[in-house]
């Protein structure tokens, strides 16, 4: 089974999810499952779809095509040598009620997600120290409705300095008002920076001097997502300069 899709969608048979995925445009993606074995006769399954509102790839804003459409292809059977549409004249259906339908499902796009609600401490941090968080899988456009928390914090007068590891990549708006990487300063969680947008490995991204806790929180929303983040922070003297290309410091 295949499914060719613009937006979200989730394929279900026999009561188990077999597909699901998201296009990353306005044009239409093919997204492909395991081969199944099936039995001759009829499989109860469902499809979900979602619409996105807008573009994603042009800088104006647009209304989306709606686009949706079930395949299959068999070796096995004649004429179904590639992926062709399912013809209405397979499918059965009734406009009676059925047992737990219809369902309402959140599309998950990253099954290894930070924890949403979640706090991820580093203790008792010298100058000298460094590590990496990321968003969730490198490979995976991370889940709407994220709030994920990481907090650093140290006993010792240091700057602490974040750069891109590999990728930076979170929905950019004005402000960063949608999905953004707060980072918040104080055990207060005074806000610092929002930061969002695409930034490049090895491209400062924030640096905090003579804060003895930092926290990152990760947010989104529920409209559109992309590839989220993997950044290295490292711990260095207060009396280090500011990395280059950050606005100066207040």
């Amino acid at each position: 089974l295949s499914v060719e899709a613009v937006g979200k969608f989730s394929l279900n048979l026999l009561g188990e999810a077999v597909l699901m995925g998201r296009s990353r445009g306005s044009q239409p993606e093919l997204f492909v499952s395991a081969p199944l074995n099936l039995s001759e006769g009829y499989h109860a399954f469902d499809l979900q779809y979602e619409l996105d509102p807008v573009l994603q790839d042009t800088s104006n804003t647009m209304l989306l095509p709606r686009h949706i459409r079930l395949m299959w292809q068999s070796e096995e059977v004649s004429g179904l040598s590639s992926a062709v549409v399912v013809p209405p004249t397979s499918l059965v259906h009734t406009f009676l009620d059925l047992p737990g339908f219809p369902r309402i499902m959140q599309l998950t796009n990253d099954p290894a997600q930070c924890e949403t609600g979640g706090m991820v401490e580093f203790t008792r941090l010298q100058a000298g120290d460094t590590g990496v968080i990321m968003d969730g899988s490198p490979d995976r456009l991370y889940n709407p409705f994220v709030e994920c928390r990481w907090r650093l914090s140290t006993n010792s007068d240091v700057r602490m300095n974040f750069f891109v590891e590999d990728f930076f990549d979170i929905e950019e708006t004005h402000d960063c008002g949608a999905d953004r990487l707060e980072v918040l300063r104080g055990g207060l969680e005074e806000p610092f920076y929002d930061v969002c947008g695409t930034y490049s490995p090895g491209q400062a991204v924030a640096s905090i001097r003579s804060a003895n806790i930092v926290t990152l929180k990760f947010v989104t929303n529920g409209q559109f997502e992309r590839q989220g983040f993997s950044l290295r922070w490292e711990v260095v003297d207060a009396r280090e300069p500011l990395p280059p290309g950050l606005p100066p410091e207040a």
